[in-house]
């Protein structure tokens, strides 16, 4: 499967088309920055503490943004997942 999604992504001509070691870097950098967060905030990070400096803010505030964005629409696929099973018992 994985190689038919990298062959997908080959034959695609965009403009700026990302290589696929730029999406491993990226995934890279979003993994080592849910590590930091787990190891500094416990996993919850509480960016209204008076401790942290205006960077660790800005960068606590953003990763707790791409989490539940994250979570939102992981939600959103498994409702939307659902419907169609349900819809596609109904017909058959």
């Amino acid at each position: 499967m994985i190689e038919r999604a990298l062959s997908w992504w080959s034959n695609r001509r965009l403009g700026s088309r990302l290589r696929f070691s730029d999406l491993v870097s990226a995934g890279v950098g979003v993994f080592g920055l849910l590590l930091w967060q787990t190891f500094t905030a416990q996993g919850n990070p509480d960016p209204t503490t008076p401790a942290l400096g205006r960077m660790a803010a800005v960068l606590s505030i953003g990763v707790l943004v791409f989490r539940e964005g994250l979570e939102s629409i992981l939600v959103l696929v498994a409702v939307s997942w659902a419907r169609s099973l349900l819809r596609f018992s109904l017909q058959n």
